[in-house]
């Protein structure tokens, strides 16, 4: 029993020696933070906020420099300087899309012979005839534009028409009513025929694998003339049908842009 009661008296100082030392150490902590708080608030109301907007700090550099007659600094000073860092990025992000758009737009132009540019600054014509798609929308893809295009050889020709791709055996439409002047076989076009609509305009449709009409005949706007073909000179790749429409309209014996006038 001795023995225990000495155990226990010396857990019992040990124990009372970590408490003195917890509320000492608690104490201190409590000072601290007093001190601190009465520190901040001594000094709030020396506290000065800085504006880092960039607005603020080109309109209020500006300032100084004139009233301090320093004009020349200013004139030495980036214009990138007054910008945020995003703002910085975000610019010379647009300046090098801008030059990739020049670099391509040059490319696609390049070595066009003067003839041809002056053909392109003429591809849209007056619209004052309406002409309905001689192929469904859904059964086609525009596969060549009108204008400059490069031959197989690439060198430089120009395209009088536009080509519509589609499955050989597509339906070809007449886009406006007219009467038949051709249909023929052409060493170039293939199989063609050439619808004439007025004193003005005309319509050809070449590459035709059928006729289904004969010269002399009148025909209504809509009505099937032939089907998707790929006779005459047609550029062919491995492996690919090379199936398609070629179109063209014709304006006083001149050929314009048939895109002009689709309804």
């Amino acid at each position: 029993m001795l023995e225990l009661k000495e155990e226990y008296r010396a857990y019992t100082i040990a124990v009372k020696k970590i408490l003195n030392e917890y509320n000492a150490m608690k104490e201190q902590a409590d000072e601290d933070t007093d001190y601190a708080v009465q520190e901040t608030s001594e000094s709030k109301d020396s506290f000065i906020v800085v504006n880092r907007e960039p607005n603020y700090l080109k309109k209020s550099t500006i300032e100084y420099c004139r009233k301090q007659n320093l004009d020349f600094i200013l004139k030495k000073l980036d214009p990138n300087e007054w910008l945020d860092y995003t703002d910085q990025i975000k610019k010379k992000a647009a300046v090098a899309q801008g030059k990739k758009k020049r670099t391509r737009r040059a490319r696609r132009t390049a070595n066009v012979p003067l003839n041809m540019h002056y053909a392109d600054a003429v591809l849209n014509a007056p619209r004052d005839f309406d002409f309905a798609w001689p192929i469904k929308r859904s059964e086609f893809w525009l596969s060549s534009f009108f204008g400059p295009r490069r031959k197989t050889d690439h060198s430089w020709g120009f395209h009088y028409g536009i080509d519509m791709a589609a499955c050989r055996g597509t339906p070809v439409l007449a886009a406006a009513d007219g009467i038949v002047i051709q249909a023929h076989s052409d060493p170039g076009y293939g199989n063609t025929i050439l619808i004439s609509h007025n004193n003005k305009y005309k319509t050809r449709y070449a590459h035709l694998d059928r006729m289904l009409v004969s010269v002399g005949q009148k025909v209504d706007q809509g009505m099937v003339i032939g089907k998707v073909g790929s006779t005459g000179h047609v550029r062919k790749r491995k492996g690919r049908d090379a199936s398609h429409l070629h179109f063209e309209v014709s304006a006083y014996g001149k050929k314009v842009n048939p895109l002009s006038f689709f309804m």
